[in-house]
């Protein structure tokens, strides 16, 4: 399964039952009653019927079986299932990034988000080489991590964002120059113009963590501490730091969704008690 980690996709195809026709193939089905009917009248007995049980009971729990092994974390790779973390100790985890209550908001894109990295450099307009930083910052908050099994706290303190830029432009190749640096250099009070339609050499560059994203954090299970109310609290374990590193980047790879589809539960039971009722027809 490849899908991406808590879509709207995921959680309404988990929710979904599928009929049971779109798990079987009516026309073994339907052979299989043509044949047990044939044999009653041929042979005589029904001894054909409970065969046919039997086998449909068979193909049934098959089915139930694959969406299980289907449902099986990969071996050796990282965590794909918060629900599954039941102890302190080191951790591998994709999942996706969630805002707490209250997001932070990016100066240069005005993206809300739970970490930011700006600034505004002026280049020197023969080398384009950096001269003069004009304005910078960094903030980061503490954030969830949600899959379609649960949610974990991240205490983000430490962490190291391996990511790529999502803003690294000069401002000289826009066309208008975007409403949130606009409204960033008259807070500044800073001219981006030499002369009515000329814009300086300004280099705007943004790094964020957005909500949505898909990530793979490393780092540390804990508990959350204590003598803090907040959003944490909701939380039985916390991801952090820990003893040793934290760290995130982008997940680009295929998701695993453990949890199998409804229908493998059904095909099991149903395949049980087909081929139960088989095996006693041929006995008795």
């Amino acid at each position: 399964m490849a899908w991406t980690v808590g879509s709207a996709q995921i959680e309404a195809q988990l929710d979904e039952e599928e009929p049971f026709l779109q798990r079987t193939d009516t026309r073994l089905i339907l052979a299989g009653v043509v044949a047990a009917v044939l044999v009653r009248f041929i042979a005589g007995g029904w001894w054909g019927l409970w065969l046919l049980f039997i086998g449909a009971g068979a193909w049934l729990a098959w089915l139930g079986w694959k969406g299980y092994q289907a449902a099986q974390p990969p071996k050796d790779g990282p965590c794909f299932a918060i629900r599954s973390i039941k102890k302190e100790g080191p951790i591998e985890l994709v999942a996706r990034i969630v805002p707490p209550t209250r997001a932070l908001l990016s100066p240069l894109t005005s993206s809300k988000c739970v970490y930011y990295n700006y600034q505004v450099t002026m280049l020197d307009p023969d080398t384009n080489q950096p001269k003069e930083v004009v304005d910078g910052g960094e903030r980061l908050i503490d954030f969830w991590l949600k899959d379609v099994t649960g949610k974990i706290w991240v205490e983000s303190e430490g962490i190291d964002i391996r990511y790529e830029k999502q803003l690294s432009a000069d401002l000289r190749t826009y066309d208008q120059t975007p409403r949130a640096v606009r409204e960033r250099f008259q807070k500044l009070r800073f001219d981006p113009f030499l002369t009515p339609g000329q814009r300086k050499p300004v280099f705007l560059e943004e790094l964020r963590l957005d909500p949505g994203d898909n990530v793979l954090i490393k780092g540390y299970v804990g508990r959350p501490t204590g003598g803090e109310a907040g959003e944490k609290e909701r939380s039985a374990f916390v991801i952090g730091k820990g003893p040793g590193t934290l760290t995130v980047e982008r997940w680009n790879g295929p998701v695993f969704i453990p949890v199998p589809a409804k229908g493998a539960n059904r095909n099991l039971a149903l395949g049980a008690v087909l081929a139960f009722l088989g095996l006693l027809g041929l006995i008795f």
